[in-house]
């Protein structure tokens, strides 16, 4: 839930901007296609580590079955 907020923040901030969501605070207008390229980011930088932890504990499981 927690990273799926951070990967979806940027389309968060591009609503708050547009007036899609109302707040008593006016944001910075942040374009569309720079919100979906911030997100893409965020994802790839989530996925590249958990991905190097699933490959790290795969190594450790391996490494203790065959012992």
């Amino acid at each position: 839930m927690v990273l799926a907020l951070a990967i979806f923040s940027p389309l968060l901030l591009h609503a708050v901007a547009m007036g899609y969501i109302l707040v008593p605070v006016s944001l910075p207008k942040i374009d569309l296609y720079v919100a979906i390229s911030v997100s893409a980011v965020i994802a790839l930088i989530i996925t590249f580590v958990f991905y190097k932890i699933a490959l790290k504990n795969a190594e450790d499981f391996l490494i203790k079955a065959e012992i």
